[in-house]
């Protein structure tokens, strides 16, 4: 599986956001286990049993939730329809990290890559229409677990795609879930960002 993300975003389209320049998943419930209590031991007979002076323990917590990742200032807006972000791996000045923003009105914003490439536009009408249904269509929320080890391990990227739907922005990352290759939002995107100008 992880060979079929690699074709669908790190092929030819993802190329064009070189290295340098987050169903959603939701977090782990507490859980708590209680010691199971022993037999009861009867009172002599005749007499009651002395009260117990023995503070119970509390039970043990569960384990704790990680924590939830900042917003992206870029992402976290009401305005975002879609959004592909790379992150991860060292450049010389700091991590690596790009990003293809397109707002609601089909506004797109590219930053995090070589300066002649960053900067923003109006994706087509065509374009801007494709975005839509693929949003609509897109099944990454209902994605299965990813059980592999994340590139950036190995000072490889991960891909998080984000999408707007009902008013809710959902996000999905590859060393979360498995992108499945066929998703049609994620090669909608993969098309978007290879029509892009680049001058």
């Amino acid at each position: 599986m992880r060979r079929a993300v690699t074709s669908v975003l790190t092929g030819a389209a993802l190329l064009a956001l070189p290295a340098c320049g987050s169903g959603d998943p939701t977090a782990p419930t507490d859980t708590v286990t209680a010691s199971p209590a022993g037999p009861a031991t009867p009172a002599p007979s005749g007499r009651l049993p002395a009260p117990s002076t023995t503070t119970p323990s509390p039970p043990p917590s569960g384990t704790a939730a990680p924590p939830t990742a900042a917003p992206d200032p870029l992402i976290d807006r009401p305005d975002v329809l879609a959004a592909l972000q790379r992150r991860g791996g060292m450049c010389p000045d700091n991590p690596c990290g790009s990003s293809l923003v397109v707002t609601a009105d089909g506004t797109w914003t590219r930053t995090g890559v070589a300066k002649a490439q960053d900067g923003s536009g109006e994706l087509t009408d065509v374009q801007l229409e494709a975005l839509r249904r693929a949003v609509g269509d897109t099944r990454l929320g209902e994605a299965s677990a990813f059980d592999g080890t994340c590139p950036t391990a190995y000072d490889g990227q991960e891909v998080v795609v984000s999408w707007r739907v009902d008013g809710r922005l959902r996000t999905a990352a590859s060393c979360t879930v498995e992108f499945p290759a066929t998703d049609p939002l994620l090669r909608v995107l993969a098309t978007t960002l290879e029509d892009l100008p680049r001058d």
